[in-house]
């Protein structure tokens, strides 16, 4: 008895054994509707809706978004692939969506779309009409996007001697805004009708996205970063080279004669007017005030006042004939004390005539 009953004891785990293994195999297919019914409830919200709106957000997206807004564009300063990428860079970022409460009932939602602070635009969304598992899935019903918000103005200041183009379109007279503004070293010859000279000028752009895109060329036509204006000596030193050894000619000449001049170092006022009568224009400024000086200088001179050195630091032609140099020069003078030396900045103005170059003026700064 005790062996059959160990041998029913065996078949009846046996098929404990067989039905436990066809229920397991059984399961996935018996928990699948089960699987499949928690799955679209826990798809069928709205939240879930906008996360798979977001997800969506490729490029073919939203070029459809910013259609309207692209075409609208000035693409004189901008071309079509430059305001896409500004777009497509907003658009791709960290977006999150907060619902509007206000727009919202058991059939719609309506949701803003923020890139952190800034508001891009808002989606209505709305319960679709073909419910799977009793659960109907939300569905896009509406897009608006503003993308103006994008759009700015840029500006930047320039010799008016430099070209700058905006996405290879030339800026010229239309385009610039507010009045020239001088070169500090030319301030006290803007007054003087006899020079057109060359100053500062502002160009605006505007509807851009972002930087403008410029271009920027200097008189050679080489390119300039836009952070990287020479300074003011650099900018205006456009003599050529022959030019230049003319100006410099001219100087090593006039410089210590007109010194000799005011020092009246050999005592001969006269003598020393006649040798500097050569390089200075007759009638000029310079000639007047050289003139009017000779009658004091009979009673004073001084020991010697020699030009040791000198540095020139602009040559510039003005235009209509006009030159000027500025420069730095070190005087050794003999007193009382004994040699002097001291270091002077000065501006001298020079004019083309029949017979060479001359000089009409001399500034000290």
């Amino acid at each position: 008895m005790a062996e059959k009953k160990k041998r029913r004891l065996d078949g009846f785990r046996a098929f404990l054994l067989i039905y436990a293994l066809i229920f397991l195999a059984l399961l996935p297919a018996l928990l699948r509707p089960l699987w499949n019914y928690l799955a679209e409830y826990e798809q069928s919200g709205p939240d879930k809706a906008m996360e798979r709106y977001l997800d969506s957000m490729d490029e073919a997206h939203i070029r459809a978004l910013s259609a309207d807004f692209l075409a609208g564009l000035n693409l004189r300063y901008q071309d079509g692939d430059q305001a896409f990428a500004a777009v497509q860079k907003v658009m791709t970022g960290e977006l999150r969506y907060a619902l509007k409460s206000a727009d919202t009932d058991l059939r719609h939602a309506e949701y803003n779309i923020r890139s952190g602070n800034q508001l891009l635009g808002s989606v209505r969304i709305a319960k679709g009409e073909d419910p799977r598992f009793g659960f109907a899935p939300w569905e896009v019903e509406s897009e608006s996007y503003d993308f103006n918000w994008l759009l700015g103005d840029d500006e930047i200041t320039v010799p008016d001697f430099w070209t700058v183009l905006c996405n290879g379109t030339v800026l010229d007279e239309s385009d610039r805004v507010g009045e020239p503004i001088p070169f500090e070293l030319l301030k006290d010859f803007y007054g003087d009708s006899r020079f057109d000279l060359p100053a500062y000028v502002t160009y605006r752009v505007e509807g851009v996205l972002g930087e403008a895109p410029f271009t920027i060329l200097d008189r050679e036509g080489r390119e300039i970063r836009r952070d990287a204006q020479p300074e003011e000596i650099q900018l205006l030193a456009n003599c050529s080279a022959e030019e230049e050894e003319q100006i410099k000619t001219l100087l090593d000449s006039f410089l210590q004669r007109y010194i000799d001049c005011l020092s009246n170092a050999s005592r001969n006022v006269q003598g020393n007017y006649n040798a500097l009568k050569p390089y200075i224009v007759s009638g000029s400024d310079i000639d007047r005030r050289v003139r009017d000086n000779m009658e004091g200088q009979a009673w004073a001179h001084s020991g010697g006042d020699t030009v040791t050195k000198r540095e020139d630091l602009l040559l510039m032609n003005m235009g209509k004939g006009y030159y000027l140099a500025e420069l730095d020069y070190t005087l050794d003078t003999i007193g009382n004390k004994g040699h002097v030396e001291s270091v002077n900045r000065v501006i001298v103005l020079m004019s083309r005539t029949d017979s060479g170059l001359k000089a009409i003026e001399i500034y000290s700064l």
